[in-house]
Order: structure tokens, then sequence, then C-alpha cells
């Protein structure tokens, strides 16, 4: 009886071991099948079973997630106009900026986004420096006719945009005293796939933020292409940053203008996209740049010079020690100091030397081809600056050797668009404020091309830009008019 027990048991193991391994057959079978595609190859992208979620991981694709659409409609008119708020006892400047990593050397120099007695600005300068995030191009405009800030942020072909409606006060007339940077492939448009160049477009749906530099960017590349604004449908947002999110959610949209790092992230979690073009293949494009009032810069001229100079040893900084600095932009930002890291390329920061050929080089400013190059004329009759730096306690642009009565002889007058009387001014009256003019194309809420005046105040650091209705109405030592 215990023999015939023993036979049983070895019988049901043999039979229990059959069963189990039938039913991790069927089981293998069942996934080989489901990981098949129609052609029977494994993982094909055609396959029925494949996601279908264009971006799985939607976590952090975009630095905003909400956006919002708004009609197309031209520039809203300023708000409102009130005189800036100054302490003379705290001497805090408030600094408007977006989140973009030119702005780097300022949070550098600042050592941080707060006002504090370490900052460079403090130190050598006697005053300290607030930065305000404002990524509304249109708000930072607001804020800064209001007095809320004292300078503000933008691109060249912005304060083009914006100089009508700030310049019908004086007081808020647009003064660029530097530019911060060149945008060096931190602009460019992501597209789905089928877009292979600026010509695909055509007839393509593209989100961007109205008002901005992405207009100024995207029209130069269509006309480049032989395209017109109006052969895409666009669909605008406030902020770039709402663009790619809009981009993401929207599989409508063909293509976004946006900035980093959003344009780097999309393409990496969602798939079907790539970065049709950037500014790292179209440099020298976009050029950043920063405005005082014009009646804080007669109040307090000593306060931009300090910001001026004070944001080119910031610049120095950022090379001896990016890592502090990058630390300081992710706390404001909201992002790892890896992330800023990775992000310090996108933007070429300007010196000294680059702002003189920006301000005094015509084929520097403006360009609407990437390409284009100075002009071995111009060039050639443009004696070089030598001297390339900038003190507090020296107020003079000149080049080395120049005497006192020559400073102003001592700048490159000899420029193919500036006109014949005002040469012979400053030849004759070296004393006097220079006035150089240039113009800068048109964008595309903006048709019309714009005249500028670049002012040198003899014996002055600063070069300043004004519209030229403002600068009909300027007086000799650089006041606003009243």
């Amino acid at each position: 009886m215990a023999e015939q027990g023993a036979r049983l048991t070895t019988l049901g193991k043999i039979i229990s071991v059959l069963l189990i391994l039938g039913l991790v057959g069927v089981g293998v079978y069942v996934v080989a099948r489901r990981s098949l595609g129609p052609g029977g190859k494994l993982g094909e992208p055609g396959s029925a079973e494949a996601p279908q979620s264009e971006a799985p991981d939607a976590t952090g694709v975009t630095t905003v997630k909400e956006y919002k659409y708004v009609p197309a409609d031209r520039l809203p008119p300023v708000k409102g106009v009130s005189q800036y708020k100054w302490n003379a006892n705290e001497k805090v400047l408030r600094f408007s900026y977006n989140v973009w990593a030119g702005w780097l050397p300022v949070i550098a120099a600042n050592h941080g986004t707060k006002p504090n007695a370490e900052s460079v600005f403090s130190k050598k300068y006697g005053f300290k420096v607030e930065m305000v995030l404002m990524d509304d191009p249109v708000a930072a405009r607001d804020a800064f006719a209001a007095g809320e800030v004292h300078t503000l942020w933008g691109t060249v072909d912005m304060m083009v945009l914006f100089a009508p409606e700030l310049t019908r006060d004086s007081r808020t007339a647009p003064r660029i005293s530097q530019q911060i940077d060149w945008s060096n492939g931190g602009d460019g448009i992501v597209v789905r796939g089928g877009i292979h160049s600026v010509s695909d477009l055509r007839k393509k749906t593209v989100t961007l933020a109205q008002n901005s530099p992405s207009e100024y960017y995207l029209t130069s590349l269509l006309l480049s292409a032989g395209l017109r604004p109006a052969d895409i449908t666009t669909k605008y947002t406030a902020t770039a940053f709402e663009a790619a999110a809009a981009f993401v959610a929207d599989k409508k949209v063909d293509a976004c203008v946006s900035w980093a790092p959003d344009i780097y992230k999309i393409p990496d979690r969602v798939a079907g996209t790539r970065v049709l073009s950037s500014t790292a293949d179209a440099n020298k494009l976009i050029a950043d740049v920063y405005a005082f009032r014009a009646d804080f810069v007669r109040d307090h001229p000593d306060v931009v010079e300090g910001l001026v100079a004070g944001i080119f040893e910031g610049m120095d900084l950022v090379k001896e020690k990016p890592e502090q600095a990058a630390k300081w932009m992710a706390d404001a930002f909201g992002m790892k100091p890896e992330e800023v890291m990775s992000m310090r390329n996108d933007a070429h920061a300007t010196n000294f030397a680059e702002n003189v050929q920006f301000f005094l080089n015509s084929s520097e400013r403006g360009r609407t081809q990437p390409t284009s190059t100075a002009s071995s004329a111009g060039s050639a009759r443009r004696p070089p600056l030598t001297r390339s730096w900038i003190s507090p306690s020296s107020r003079t642009f000149r080049r080395r050797g120049a005497s006192h009565n020559r400073r102003m002889r001592a700048l490159p007058l000899s420029r193919p668009r500036a006109s014949a009387r005002c040469r012979q001014k400053l030849r004759s009256s070296p004393r006097r404020s220079a006035l150089i003019f240039t113009r800068t194309p048109p964008t595309l809420t903006s048709p019309r091309a714009t005249t500028w005046a670049l002012r040198y105040k003899a014996g002055s650091t600063i070069p300043t830009w004004m519209p030229r209705s403002s600068r009909l109405r300027a007086s000799p030592d650089n006041s606003p008019a009243r």
C-alpha cells in the first residue's frame, strides 16, 4: 500500500511539471504575438499595440504647463505712465529680466537676484540691484512706463516695436546703453514630422508669443525662404513658454517658436519632433539688450555707468566661476544648476569690444540675414578702438593716446550711413554730442522700419540709442525734451 502511494506521488509531480511548462509556453506565445507588428517584425512602428501617446512622460517637458491662445492684435497702448520710484537712501535699481541664459552675467555680478551688499554694484558703484522676473514682454513694458522698474529687457527688434508708445512721454523714451548678448542657439523653431525646411511651413500652423523676439526670428526666416507671414497660420500666446506648451498639447499645431530650454526638451521627450532651426545657425540675428528710462538716465548717470561696468565684470565672473553663477540663476528660475550650465552656450555674452562693434559698426546691427558681413569699404575707414575699458572715474570713450580736446574726434566717424552734416558737426565741434543714425528692419507686427540715433555725449562713456522722434526733440546735453 505504501509503494502504490509512492508511485502516485511521483506521477502527480510529473503531471504538475508538465502543466506548469505548458502554461509558461502559452504565456510566452501570447506576449510574443502582442509584440509583433502586422509584418511579423518585432517592434515595427506600425504595430497596432504600439504606444499612441506622443509624450508618455509629459512631466517637465515645458517650462509651463498652462497656455492660452490670445487673439492677433496690434500692440496694446501703454496702460499708464508715472514717475519712476527711487529711494535716495537705499539706492536700489529694479532691473527687469526674463527666463533667459543671457542674464547670467547680471546675476553673477549681483550675487543672485536680490539686492545685497556683496554684489559688485554695491561694493564698487554704491547702489544695489533687485532683479524682477517678467516673462511677458508687454507686462514688462507697462511696468517700465509706470515706473515700477527702471530698466526694460528686450531685443533690438522689441525696442523698435515698443518705441512708438514709450516715446509718447519723453520720460519713458528708451535709452539702450549696453548689449548683453547675441542669441546663439537659445531661440529656435520646433516642428513635427514632415517639415524639413522653412519652405515646408507654408500653410502650416505655427504658435508663438505675440510682440516678442519670436516674431522677428520667424519673419526673418520666412523672408529668407521666399515666404510671407501671410503664408502661414499663426496662433499667438502671451509668452514663448506658453507657445511651447501649446505645441506639446495641441496636435493641430505644426510648429512652435520658443526659447531654451523648451526647444531642446521637446525633441528629447516628444516623439516625431525636431528642431528645424535655431540661432546657433542664424547667429547675430537677435541681439539682447536692456533700456533705461530717459528721465532716469538724466537723473542718475552714475548708476547707469555703474550698471554697465558691473555687468562687464559679471561676464568675467561667469568665466571664472560658472558653477556659482549657475546656482544663483537656478534658484531664480526654479531649475537645476546642471540645466543652467547646459544653457550657458545658448547666448554669447558680448564684451566691451563687441559692444563697440554693435554700437558703431552698422553691419553688426539689425541684421536680417545671418550671413551678412561688414562691407570692406566701411571697415577699412574705421580706426580701431584700442582702449577697451570702462571706468566710472574716467567718463571717456576714446582711443589710446587721444587728447582731451579730441576725444570725440577719435571716434570712428566715417560710417556709410552717417550723414555728411553729422560728421562735419562732430569734426568742427568735438565737445558736442554725437548723433549717428541707423535703421532697424521691420518686424511682423511693425511693418515700417524705424530710424534710431546713437547719441554720444562729449566726455561720456555710454552710448545711448533713441528713436528718431526723441532725437528731434532732444537737447545737446542728452536730457529728454519736456
